[in-house]
């Protein structure tokens, strides 16, 4: 351990990580390589702020609703240091035919007064649903939803039933569960999905171990003006010419913007690219 992060105000800390679904011994690897610091996880019914599986709504985006965790387990045990996390499967933002997670979290540091994020996002989830009937062969979603390493979810197709089966690990408790909620469907079919919490999806996994690499790295990062923890990505400079007609593009991101999450202290990254694909050209591009 270098001197440096022996200096760290994290040091060797207590960090408690709110969690309803056994995420602690996917983020406490880093912390602990990082700073050495011990996360100590807290149970809490984080569902109260919205399920993939739909019962309880979302209402908040991913990165405040992690903040929103970390802040409900630290008011819970009147610790001053938090983290927790969310994720958001579906439909890439960017590539809309391509199903990615992206994983946010969040450390809240009550006494510094600061919140430090970081993301992180994959196509490397496996996220499958069908529509399934009473005594249909199941064997290629079974087999697309990489089942039984990853376990599933059934709920009714259509109607007011709210009844969800979750955790599903056997195919004979699959096929239980789709007669179970085809009866309380209107349509007499029942929906098939994976089941994206964290201790039943090892893809996702892989994912909230990425997440808190990136997190740990940003903590133990330490502004150069004031010190505070979480130095990082803040913004981009967009603004480059085309490569081919050297019309300027404003969507050509030129370099990053480093700062402080707790002073106002900005620095430019080095400069990324000379100039901007055509791709991102009006002209070349309309």
């Amino acid at each position: 351990m270098s001197n440096s992060a022996q200096q760290h105000p994290y040091f060797r800390k207590e960090i408690l990580l709110t969690t309803k679904h056994n995420k602690t011994a996917l983020i406490a690897p880093a912390f602990h390589e990082q700073l050495e610091i011990t996360v100590v996880e807290h149970f809490a019914d984080t569902d109260v702020l919205g399920t993939f599986s739909g019962e309880i709504e979302r209402t908040l985006p991913a990165g405040q609703s992690a903040i929103a965790k970390a802040k409900l387990g630290l008011e819970e045990t009147g610790r001053t240091i938090g983290m927790a996390s969310e994720g958001t499967i579906g439909a890439d933002a960017g590539i809309g035919f391509m199903n990615s997670d992206v994983e946010i979290l969040a450390l809240v540091d009550i006494e510094r007064g600061i919140e430090i994020l970081e993301r992180y996002r994959s196509f490397d989830i496996t996220a499958a649903k069908s529509i399934a009937s009473p005594g249909q062969n199941l064997e290629e979603f079974f087999r697309l939803a990489d089942f039984p390493n990853h376990r599933l979810i059934v709920r009714p197709s259509k109607g007011v039933s709210t009844k969800v089966l979750k955790g599903l690990a056997t195919a004979d408790a699959v096929f239980k569960a789709v007669n179970i909620c085809s009866t309380e469907s209107d349509d007499a079919l029942a929906i098939i999905e994976s089941d994206l919490r964290a201790m039943h999806s090892p893809s996702r996994q892989k994912n909230i171990a990425q997440a808190a690499s990136l997190l740990a790295a940003r903590v133990l990062s330490q502004c150069p003006d004031c010190k505070s923890p979480g130095w990082g990505k803040v913004d981009v400079e967009k603004g480059l010419n085309c490569s081919d007609c050297d019309t300027p593009s404003e969507f050509a991101v030129k370099r990053d913007i480093y700062g402080c999450v707790s002073c106002p202290h900005r620095e430019p990254g080095e400069q990324l690219a000379k100039f901007a694909s055509p791709a991102q050209c009006v002209i070349c591009n309309p």
